[in-house]
């Protein structure tokens, strides 16, 4: 969370199995609700981190340095 809040990361992706939810994990809605607060992209599937990690190569993330 801290990393987070510093804004250190460009994207997190977060792979999850909904059906199979161990008490012990992190709260995922709590990591998602922050980067949400901090304008960081999260995926938590497949097919989003694709496209955000061919978005952070082409430099379509670079919008988040004029927020800094």
């Amino acid at each position: 969370m801290e990393m987070v809040e510093r804004q250190d990361l460009d994207m997190v992706i977060l792979f999850y199995n909904p059906v199979m939810m161990d008490p012990k994990e992190p709260d995922i809605m709590s990591i998602v609700k922050r980067c949400d607060q901090y304008n960081i992209p999260v995926a938590t599937n497949i097919a989003t981190a694709e496209l955000l990690i061919l978005g952070l190569a082409r430099g379509d993330l670079d919008w988040r340095l004029n927020l800094k």
